[in-house]
């Protein structure tokens, strides 16, 4: 019996919009035991994963995700996307475009675990001035 299709439609629908959330809106997809894995840390349960959306949601002028393509199975999915977004303290709030890749683990139709790889790099470092230099002239330089 395949479980993910619905969950990740739910999954899929949240994150295209990403916006303020409650722990009981993100126990539709995800478990109460939810743990989220990414470069800027990991969190642990609904709450937690609630108040990171919520603290990404409240710093960003706005941020949401394009899912265009998914592989998956009965218990997992790797779903690869483009995020679109704006920080005030990034490129002046220019409109910024990161591509990613979340590794999903199902139990009971809801999300257990999440692994999300991107690159810190292009998300940050690249977009702040001083660094955004650095490492362009690192690129340049170890570049064959």
């Amino acid at each position: 019996m395949t479980t993910t299709p619905h969950a990740l439609q739910r999954i899929i629908g949240f994150y295209r919009q990403l916006d303020i959330c409650t722990p009981a809106q993100l126990a539709d997809f995800y478990h109460q035991d939810v743990v989220l894995h990414d470069p800027l840390g990991e969190h642990r349960g609904l709450v937690q994963l609630c108040d990171y959306f919520n603290g990404l949601v409240k710093r960003t002028r706005y941020c949401h995700f394009d899912v265009h393509h998914i592989l998956s199975d009965d218990q997992h999915a790797t779903l690869l996307w483009r995020m679109d977004y704006a920080h005030p303290r990034l490129r002046r709030g220019a409109a910024l475009t990161l591509q990613g890749c979340s590794w999903l683990e199902f139990k009971h139709e809801r999300v257990c675990f999440q692994h999300d790889f991107y690159d810190m790099g292009a998300l940050l470092y690249e977009q702040l001035p001083l660094l955004r230099q650095g490492i362009h002239f690192l690129k340049t330089r170890l570049a064959p």
